[in-house]
């Protein structure tokens, strides 16, 4: 990771210290010797998705590097959006109505009590409105 890091072909954003506003430091960041943590900046962040991909290419050819971007979402949000599908199959038969129709806190207020009735986890609104096909 140092590697890449360093090499300056993976975008990083840092505060530096004593400011509030992150800026892009790509090739200007230096890590202290031994460790991830930044010399002259805070809340450094890094372009993951740019260090697996440049990463890859330092990785020593015995190694098996796992493709985990397909993976985007957890079992756990997967369980709770199922549980969400659930409830709106069994409020809504015939599907579930428009938001002119059925304003987003109904919708939301009828599932989470739904869920609530049925001893279930409580859910987000995203993952209702997901589930009710109403946010990507």
């Amino acid at each position: 990771m140092r590697n890449v890091v360093h090499g300056g072909r993976v975008e990083v954003r840092a505060v530096a210290r004593y400011q509030q506003v992150p800026q892009i430091v790509t090739g200007q960041i230096r890590l202290f010797e031994g460790s991830l943590w930044a010399t002259d900046y805070d809340a450094a962040e890094i372009d993951w998705n740019g260090l697996v991909v440049e990463g890859r290419k330092i990785v020593p050819a015995h190694l098996v590097v796992l493709d985990t971007s397909s993976a985007d979402r957890t079992p756990r949000k997967q369980m709770a959006r199922e549980r969400a599908e659930r409830a709106i199959k069994d409020l809504y038969p015939a599907g579930v109505p428009d938001q002119s129709t059925e304003p987003n806190s109904i919708l939301w207020r009828k599932v989470g009590d739904w869920l609530k009735k049925n001893k279930l986890p409580d859910t987000s609104l995203d993952t209702i409105l997901r589930a009710a096909g109403r946010r990507k």
